[in-house]
């Protein structure tokens, strides 16, 4: 998860490559305003579409990790408390398995 958010992060900077490509395709056949307008509406609209898929994710982590603690009953602490622990030792694993690949 990490991972991806920080892949999603990176990408969002192609925005400006975008941007870039459709200025050069579009200025030939606009003129040089309505590419440059064309061109930064689609850098915008890219980052705007990177930068709310991250945001997704980041929800959908908190999400699963809010159902996980959900207790129905004050006596249901040991094991919940137990639940997480294994989440956060199982977690811990995966990134470190992680590192070394």
């Amino acid at each position: 998860m990490e991972k991806t958010v920080r892949m999603i992060g990176w990408l969002k900077w192609l925005s400006f490559f975008f941007g870039y490509i459709m200025y050069v395709f579009t200025k030939d056949s606009f003129g040089g305003i309505a590419a440059m307008l064309l061109s930064i509406a689609a850098a915008a609209a890219f980052w705007i579409l990177i930068s709310r898929e991250k945001a997704r994710l980041i929800g959908q982590t908190i999400a699963w990790v809010l159902q996980m603690t959900d207790m129905p009953k004050r006596s249901a602490l040991p094991e919940t408390r137990k639940i997480l622990n294994e989440q956060l030792v199982d977690e811990l694993l995966r990134r470190n398995r992680g590192d070394r690949e």
